[in-house]
C-alpha cells in the first residue's frame, strides 16, 4: 500500500473543503446520484466536496437519511469513469445491515460510487459508526478515499508503528509528518460531515427525539490519539422486513 500517494491526496485536497447546505423543500438532487424512475425521490440538505471527491446528504420524504459518495478525478488520474462520477439509479443492493444499507454500481462494485441509507431514527453518530463498520467489510481502499475519514484507522495504524521505529530514515519521517498532518485534516472533516449529517435529521425529526440523540464530535486536536466507535457487532440482517426499500 503506497501511503504516501494517499496522504499526498489528502493534503493537497482536505485542506479546502467547500459545503453545500440546503432543504429538503428545495428538491435539489443529490449531487453524483441518478435516481431510478420508480423510487422515492432524494433531495440534497448538505454536502461536502474537495479537489477529487465528493460527498452529499439526501432525504426523502419518509425521512430515509443517505451518504452518497462520489469521484471527479483522482491523484494522478484526472478522468475517471462513470461509475465512479455517479452512482446509477439501476444500482445493486449489496447488503443489508442492522442500521442501514450499502449500494454500488452492479459493474463495478469494488471501485464505483456508492450509497450508504439509513432510517431517521437512526443517530448522526450511528450511522457514521455503521458506514465505517459496513465499509471495513465491503467497499475497497479505493472507495474508501472518496469519504476520506473512513481511512483514519488505517492512517494511526500506519502512524503507530512508525513511531515504535527507533531509527527512521528521512522518508519515513517525512511520511510521518504527513500523517500526522492528514490524521487532523481527516478527523476535522469528519467532525464537520458529523455536523452536517445532524442538521439534515433536524428537518425530518422532532426536536425533542433529536435532543435524546446527543451527538459527540471528536475535536481535531484529539485526532492523533487512537479511538473506537461505539459499533454494533452483527451479521447483515436480511429479512424483508428490515430493509429500508425503494418503492411506494
Amino acid at each position: 500500500m503506497d501511503y504516501g500517494e494517499f496522504t499526498k491526496k489528502t493534503l493537497s485536497s482536505e485542506s479546502v473543503i467547500h459545503e453545500r447546505e440546503n432543504r429538503i423543500s428545495d428538491k435539489k438532487q443529490p449531487e453524483g446520484y441518478q435516481p431510478h424512475p420508480r423510487e422515492r425521490r432524494l433531495s440534497e440538505v448538505a454536502g461536502l466536496k474537495n479537489s477529487f471527491d465528493n460527498i452529499s446528504v439526501g432525504l426523502d420524504e419518509k425521512g430515509i437519511v443517505s451518504v452518497t459518495a462520489t469521484s471527479q478525478k483522482d491523484y494522478h488520474a484526472p478522468t475517471l469513469t462513470s461509475d465512479r462520477r455517479i452512482l446509477k439509479g439501476t444500482r445493486r443492493r449489496t447488503l443489508f445491515e442492522h442500521f442501514g444499507e450499502l449500494y454500488t454500481n452492479p459493474f463495478s462494485p469494488k471501485s464505483s460510487a456508492f450509497s450508504f441509507r439509513s432510517r431517521r431514527t437512526v443517530s448522526e453518530n450511528r450511522m457514521l459508526s455503521e458506514l465505517k463498520r459496513v465499509s471495513e467489510k465491503r467497499l475497497s481502499h479505493e472507495q474508501k478515499q472518496m469519504i476520506p475519514f473512513l481511512t483514519l484507522d488505517e492512517d494511526r495504524e500506519r502512524l503507530a508503528l512508525l513511531r515504535q521505529r527507533r531509527d527512521e530514515d528521512t522518508a519515513e519521517k517525512r511520511e510521518k509528518g504527513e500523517l500526522e498532518q492528514s490524521i487532523i485534516q481527516k478527523t476535522s472533516l469528519e467532525s464537520r460531515f458529523l455536523r452536517r449529517l445532524r442538521t439534515a435529521r433536524f428537518q425530518v425529526m422532532p426536536k425533542t427525539e433529536n435532543d435524546t440523540q446527543n451527538a459527540f464530535i471528536t475535536a481535531p486536536e484529539a485526532a492523533l490519539e487512537d479511538g473506537s466507535d461505539d459499533e454494533t457487532d452483527g451479521e447483515p440482517v436480511e429479512n424483508e422486513e428490515d430493509t429500508l426499500g425503494d418503492e411506494e
